[in-house]
């Protein structure tokens, strides 16, 4: 019989990175409601638009963990609002335009923030190109998304969010590997709190055996 412990909802908090218009917006509201807004506006911190979303997914073992969503405005003037937005996130979603050239050219930029803003080194990079129903007007060749996901050891998948295109796959799969390493984290003991047990013990054996009385 499953414990209580075992039906909890896990959480994690993913923020989604790009430039404006590439498709970070429209890729949250594929995910969370299947649907496609091709009058979709930029997002707006700060403004009347919701930056915020989340849905809850079932892993292959029956656990569940929700995802916490949080789309960035992806404007220069908005950098230093974006840094509250890495705190605590456990992945980063980094967006580029397949159609546009410039857009993949700034994914170092976004990837290189998440890495210096993540204290802890444990917050998980994956690159997308996004919009990959307009194979026409395509810029970028899959062989150059992989070899920057390459080059930084990330995962690159390309999407469209217009026909739904590798969504459900971008996020079960992240949704998989979110929900173990939490699972595992719930079961790690503190090596912290081992090891300053340790010390005091040390430090109240020593103590014991120095004592004159």
């Amino acid at each position: 019989m499953a414990s209580r412990r075992d039906n909890k909802i896990l959480e994690s908090k993913v923020i989604l990175l790009g430039e404006q218009r590439v498709g970070k917006s429209s890729i949250i509201n594929r995910f969370i409601n299947d649907q496609f807004d091709p009058d979709s506006k930029p997002t707006s911190i700060g403004g009347n638009q919701q930056a915020y979303s989340d849905k809850i997914i079932q892993v292959f073992n029956g656990g569940k963990i929700k995802i916490n969503l949080w789309d960035t405005a992806g404007q220069e003037i908005f950098s230093s609002i974006v840094s509250v937005y890495y705190k605590s996130a456990q992945a980063a979603i980094v967006v580029f335009d397949l159609t546009d050239r410039s857009t993949i050219n700034k994914a170092h930029k976004w990837i290189q923030e998440v890495q210096n803003n993540n204290e802890k080194n444990d917050c998980k990079i994956i690159l997308v190109g996004n919009k990959y129903d307009k194979n026409n007007e395509r810029q970028i060749k899959t062989e150059e998304g992989q070899e920057i996901a390459k080059q930084y050891k990330i995962k690159y998948y390309e999407t469209s969010a217009k026909n739904s295109y590798n969504i459900k796959e971008l996020f079960s799969d992240l949704a998989e590997e979110l929900y173990t390493d939490n699972k595992n984290a719930t079961k790690k003991p503190s090596r912290i709190t081992i090891d300053n047990f340790k010390k005091q013990k040390d430090t109240k054996s020593k103590e014991d055996s120095s004592c004159s009385c």
